[in-house]
């Protein structure tokens, strides 16, 4: 090969080099941008610190995105130069499109799958990376800066010229945001964001509608007989089983039975008017779940459990809830999970999730592998609870209310002590 040849597949080397080490920066940052949101929801607010640590992000983004930028453009010149070059024009026509592809292979997908893989989100070597790319591409940073400051200016020329009042008006929110001063996320808004964030990390037995409250109708069931179901139940969606509810063969929707409220059903069957169900396991992580119904177009799913049985079954309603906390329609006949009595006493539902419990009072509960508060007080206690059975763990005491068919309905919850602070240390007594 001639010099020139070797020149530009150095060149084209040391350019495919820089686009993985932009790639491998960029999988990283977006993997922490994740946690900083994380760290903020935590805390209820943006102080200074955040928005330093903010800022540093979006300067390394920027100096990633003007490498990537650089390196794309080289390696495109480098690989058409050769090409007409060293084969002809006629032949860059097949050559750019396979070289983009590996630039979206090299640039993209097998940075994230090294960073996921190896766990080099907060590696040192990515942080000297960063500044490498950081120091190479600052001349480029500098232009580009210097560039946008006086188009921003010429157009603020402009607005101002056109509507002196309007720019007054937008100055405002702008000099509030970048005064370093603490701002306080609302209440509302810090539920929702951590509503969503549970999403990941929340499984979908843990936000089912469990095997006992399950509403279905077996396969010879007449459709007179689901219609009057649905009406009483007030639900939309019922499963429809053969033999028994660990074999739901479909779904029955309540607008598929409108059409025989009032007039003869004549020869129709279930099995005609059910629709396929969409089973997931009860491991499902929920975000998971959320993008599969909506996928699939479906409202409804079967959860199975390891065993290939019916655990439950999970609606997006569910899962919105997990977001914006409980809906109540006109059709809900739920008590509330959560109730504040005379004397401190609270009643709480057996089947609250034990997580949602402990957060809301304030005090670490005992870990077990139930999901719910009915469930944990039954596997401390090591056998089905009876009425007036207790728990004490901490600063609380857990008294069980109500007892049907083996299943804890509700407890009652003592403070034993406002001012004390549990640990997940604290002794567990059984009386």
């Amino acid at each position: 090969m001639s010099v020139e040849t070797w020149i530009e597949v150095i060149i084209l080397t040391l350019a495919f080099l820089l686009l993985v080490s932009a790639g491998i920066v960029d999988a990283s940052l977006q993997k922490r941008h994740r946690l900083t949101i994380r760290e903020i929801v935590e805390s209820g607010s943006s102080g200074g610190g955040s928005d330093r640590g903010v800022d540093q992000h979006g300067e390394l983004r920027s100096a990633v995105d003007a490498a990537t930028l650089v390196a794309v453009l080289v390696i495109g010149a480098a690989v058409a130069h050769l090409t007409v070059r060293v084969l002809s024009l006629a032949w860059l026509i097949a050559v750019l499109p396979a070289i983009m592809l590996v630039v979206v292979l090299i640039g993209r997908l097998i940075p994230e799958a090294v960073v996921d893989r190896y766990h080099l989100s907060d590696a040192p070597i990515i942080q000297r990376i960063g500044n490498v790319i950081s120091v190479l591409m600052g001349p480029f940073l500098i232009l580009y800066s210097g560039a946008s400051a006086a188009v921003e200016r010429t157009s603020q020329t402009h607005d101002e010229t056109a509507s002196n009042g309007w720019q007054a008006a937008d100055s405002s929110p702008a000099t509030d945001t970048d005064s370093g001063e603490r701002r306080e996320i609302p209440h509302d808004e810090h539920e929702m964001i951590s509503g969503i964030l549970s999403l990941e990390e929340a499984f979908a037995r843990e936000i089912m509608v469990p095997r006992p409250d399950v509403v279905a109708v077996a396969l010879d069931t007449s459709v007179r007989d689901v219609v009057s179901v649905a009406q009483s139940a007030g639900h939309s969606r019922i499963p429809v089983f053969e033999d028994s509810i660990d074999q739901v063969r479909g779904i029955v929707y309540a607008k598929d039975l409108l059409r025989y409220v009032n007039d003869d059903v004549g020869t129709a069957s279930l099995s005609e008017l059910m629709r396929p169900a969409m089973f997931v396991p009860e491991s499902k992580r929920v975000d998971d779940l959320l993008k599969d119904l909506q996928r699939a177009r479906v409202h409804l799913a079967i959860v199975v459990d390891e065993y290939g049985g019916t655990a439950g079954l999970v609606t997006i309603e569910d899962i919105i809830e997990e977001i914006v906390g409980e809906i109540q329609d006109e059709y809900d006949r739920e008590l509330p999970q959560f109730e504040y009595g005379s004397n401190g006493v609270i009643t709480v539902d057996g089947g609250m999730n034990v997580d949602e419990l402990s957060d809301l009072l304030g005090v670490p509960l005992p870990e077990t592998d139930s999901d719910t508060i009915g469930g944990l007080v039954a596997r401390v206690l090591g056998h089905i609870p009876e009425p007036g059975e207790q728990v004490n763990t901490g600063p609380i005491t857990i008294t069980v209310d109500r007892v049907e068919r083996r299943r804890v309905r509700t407890v009652h919850i003592t403070l034993i002590d406002d001012n004390a602070e549990a640990t997940v240390s604290n002794p567990i007594q059984v009386s």
